[in-house]
């Protein structure tokens, strides 16, 4: 399941880089890819602690 989740992710990235001129799909993978960021990272210290 989060396999399937960072290959979806991945995939929208990649389609989103390839259309750098649209504003906003711009905002929204960095939208997207910051709260992926702040949930992994949350993830990591829980398990580290």
């Amino acid at each position: 399941m989060i396999l399937d989740f960072w290959q979806v992710a991945l995939n929208q990235l990649f389609f989103y880089l390839l259309n750098p001129f649209d504003k906003v799909n711009n905002n929204f993978v960095i939208i997207f890819w910051v709260f992926v960021l702040l949930v992994v990272t949350n993830c990591y210290i829980s398990n580290v602690n």
